[in-house]
């Protein structure tokens, strides 16, 4: 589907309000019924990126790292320049140890990132590395313990990062 059809797709009061429901219930961790929401819509718009990329991301918020793992891979496939999409890509296929798949998928976006897109993960990678020993009062403790638990990812993560943009 091109961009433009699943852009228009976003305008249909309907598909919005879903997609909307979605995102809320996933803000409060209610898994299950956003699973069922864009589920529904998947079957409905097979090749809307923003629906697939959602899908995936509910999967694996909720633990269903196999069942998130080739909707991550197709809302990639639908949208290779989404930074989100192959974040949720790579951390879903480095939960489920392919730690060779999920670099590769860093790699290759990484290789098709502009300027703009390398800012921003460099970001993410500098704000996880430094927040938390200034203030970890303003981070969740789960945000405190997954980064506890990937500190070693996150600075490889960054070393690619650096490695692909100055070479």
């Amino acid at each position: 589907m091109s961009e433009k059809k699943s852009e228009s797709l976003n305008q249909i009061p309907e598909f919005e309000s879903e997609l909307k429901k979605a995102k809320a219930l996933m803000s409060l961790n209610e898994y299950d019924k956003a699973i069922k929401i864009l589920e529904s819509l998947s079957i409905k718009h097979p090749d809307n990126s923003p629906v697939m990329g959602m899908l995936g991301e509910v999967h694996y918020m909720a633990g269903n790292l196999y069942e998130a793992l080739p909707i991550c891979q197709k809302a990639v496939e639908l949208s290779p320049k989404s930074s989100a999409a192959s974040m949720n890509l790579f951390f879903t296929q480095y939960e489920i140890c392919d730690n060779f798949g999920a670099f590769s998928e860093i790699k290759r976006f990484l290789q098709i990132a502009n300027e703009e897109e390398y800012d921003k993960i460099m970001r993410g990678v500098k704000k996880s590395q430094r927040g938390i020993s200034k203030d970890p009062s303003n981070y969740d403790p789960d945000y405190i313990e997954f980064l506890d638990e990937h500190v070693e990812l996150i600075n490889e993560i960054n070393t690619l990062i650096v490695r692909n943009k100055y070479h």
